[in-house]
C-alpha cells in the first residue's frame, strides 16, 4: 500500500469503525429481528463506548438509525463488496472463512484479511477461477501446490520427521490474492481448494448471512472456523511466542503476525463456541485427521486444549 498522509490514515481507522458498527448492527438485527429502533440505539452505544467516535449514533434520534443502511459507504465495504461479487460471479459454490468470517459470526473488528473456501478437485477448474479473479481485478500473490509427507526414517528406525514428496504435477491447494483496485484499502485473499480436505462439507453447512447492509455472502459455521483456525498452526503458520519476534526476516514476520490473527480468532471463537458449534468442531477436525491432511498439528490434541482454555 502507497504511503498515506496522517489524515488518509485517520480516514482509514474512522471507516473502520463504521463497518465495525455497522456490521454489530446486523449481527443484532439477525438475533433479534423484533429489536425496537431506541434499543438498538442503545445496545450499539453501548457496544462501541468510548473507544469508538461515532457522533452520528450519539446524537441520533429514534429513527435516525435507518441512514446507517446505506450501502458500500467506504472504502472498506467497498472491497468487502467486490469480493462478494467476484466470488458469486464465479457461478462456483463458496464460503467465507478466516477473520472476516469471524468478524461476521462473532465480533466486528477491522481486518483486511479474508479467506475463502471453493471445494474445487480440477486443477483446470482452479486455474479458471484464478483467471477469473486475475481478470476482477486481483492480482496474484502466491500459489500452493498440494505436497505428500511420508516419514523420515534412518538406520536406527523412524525419527517422527517428515520429508515432503512433491508430484510432479502438484494440485493447487491454496493461492493468495489482494485487491489491487483498492490501492488504499489493500484486501488479502487466500483462496482453499483442497488444504483442509473438507471444503465440501464446510460450503454446504455455510449460511448466507447479510454482514453488512444489502451485502450478503456464504459464511462459514463456527464450529468448522474452529477446525480450519487450529489447522493453521503448522509449519507454515507460528503461535505467537516472544522468542519468534527475534531477529525476524520478512517472510519470518508474516508468519508470526498471521499467527497473532489467527489466535485472536480462535479466542473470540471460544467465547462464542456452544455445545453444537464444539460438536461440528470435533467433527471436522475427525474427518481432517482421518483423510491425512497433514503430518501436523495433532488436530485432535489442539482441540482438545482448546476446549480446555
Amino acid at each position: 500500500m502507497a504511503s498515506l498522509t496522517p489524515a488518509e490514515r485517520l480516514r482509514i481507522a474512522v471507516e473502520a469503525d463504521e463497518t465495525r458498527l455497522r456490521m454489530h448492527r446486523m449481527t443484532l438485527l439477525r438475533s433479534r429481528p423484533d429489536i425496537g429502533d431506541s434499543e438498538l440505539r442503545g445496545a450499539l452505544m453501548n457496544w462501541a463506548g468510548d473507544d469508538v467516535e461515532l457522533p452520528d449514533i450519539r446524537r441520533a434520534e429514534p429513527g435516525a438509525l435507518a441512514d446507517m443502511s446505506a450501502p458500500r459507504v467506504n472504502s472498506l465495504e467497498r472491497a468487502y463488496a467486490r469480493l462478494a461479487d467476484a466470488f458469486d460471479s464465479l457461478e462456483a459454490p463458496w464460503a467465507l472463512a478466516g477473520s472476516l468470517a469471524v468478524s461476521a459470526r462473532v465480533e466486528p473488528r477491522y481486518t483486511t484479511h479474508a479467506t475463502v473456501i471453493l471445494p474445487v478437485t480440477d486443477d483446470q477448474v482452479a486455474q479458471d477461477i484464478i483467471e477469473g479473479l486475475t481478470g476482477s481485478g486481483y492480482k496474484l500473490l502466491t500459489l500452493t501446490e498440494r505436497a505428500s509427507f511420508r516419514p523420515l526414517d534412518v538406520e536406527e528406525g523412524p525419527t517422527g520427521d517428515f520429508e515432503i514428496v512433491r508430484p510432479d504435477e502438484g494440485r493447487i491447494t491454496e493461492v493468495g490474492f489482494v485487491d489491487a483496485d483498492t490501492p488504499d484499502r489493500e484486501l488479502f485473499v487466500d483462496l482453499c481448494f483442497h488444504d483442509s480436505k473438507i471444503e465440501p462439507e464446510i460450503v454446504r453447512a455455510a449460511d448466507r448471512l447479510e454482514i453488512l447492509p444489502d451485502q450478503s455472502m456464504p459464511v462459514a459455521r463456527i464450529g468448522h472456523l474452529i477446525a480450519l483456525g487450529l489447522l493453521s498452526f503448522s509449519d507454515q503458520v507460528r503461535r505467537p511466542v516472544p522468542a519468534a519476534f527475534e531477529a525476524m526476516d520478512q517472510i519470518n514476520s508474516e508468519k508470526v503476525f498471521t499467527g497473532i490473527r489467527v489466535e485472536a480468532d480462535l479466542a473470540l471463537l471460544r467465547g462464542a463456541a456452544g455445545d453444537e458449534d464444539l460438536a461440528l468442531a470435533k467433527k471436522a477436525v475427525d474427518q481432517m485427521t482421518e483423510r491425512e491432511t497433514h503430518p501436523g498439528p495433532n488436530l485432535r490434541a489442539e482441540l482438545a486444549s482448546f476446549m480446555r482454555r
